[in-house]
């Protein structure tokens, strides 16, 4: 099962991954991306985040290369969701790519499994500052 993100990233990486989705038990039907996205800021180090967020994105990609031939966008949601699954969910739809077709109904553009894992901006993130503009001539002297 996708020996090139496993080289990558190694195994253990890899086992730590679906330990966690399998733990995390997301689904897009009755979960808010949003909400969970904010409870992981506080149970995952940013490191951790961005490197689960990039397996995640590795493993999606990987599927929705199989089951889209013009990457359609919905086929990318519904392969986030086959990954929110789990490792077992995951690797049936490699195997038999018509289970990913279901999920297309239960994915939008903005609940799905990419959007749970905070990024940097999430943990280091500033509020825009503003720099208040003095306009009057009261100080300027001649």
């Amino acid at each position: 099962m996708a020996r090139d993100i496993i080289e990558k990233y190694g195994q253990q990486s890899i086992n730590e991954f679906w330990y966690f989705v399998d733990q995390l038990n997301f689904n897009c039907s009755n979960t808010d991306a949003d909400t969970v996205r904010v409870s992981l800021l506080k149970k995952l180090s940013p490191s951790t985040a961005s490197r689960y967020r990039s397996i995640c994105d590795a493993y999606a990609y990987k599927l929705h290369s199989q089951v889209s031939t013009k990457g359609e966008s919905p086929y990318l949601y519904a392969s986030y969701e086959a990954v929110s699954r789990g490792k077992e969910f995951y690797t049936t739809c490699t195997d038999t790519i018509n289970t990913v077709a279901p999920l297309l109904e239960q994915v939008t553009v903005l609940n799905h499994f990419g959007n749970v894992f905070p990024t940097d901006d999430d943990y280091y993130g500033k509020a825009p500052t503003y720099t208040v503009v003095d306009d009057h001539d009261d100080d300027y002297e001649e």
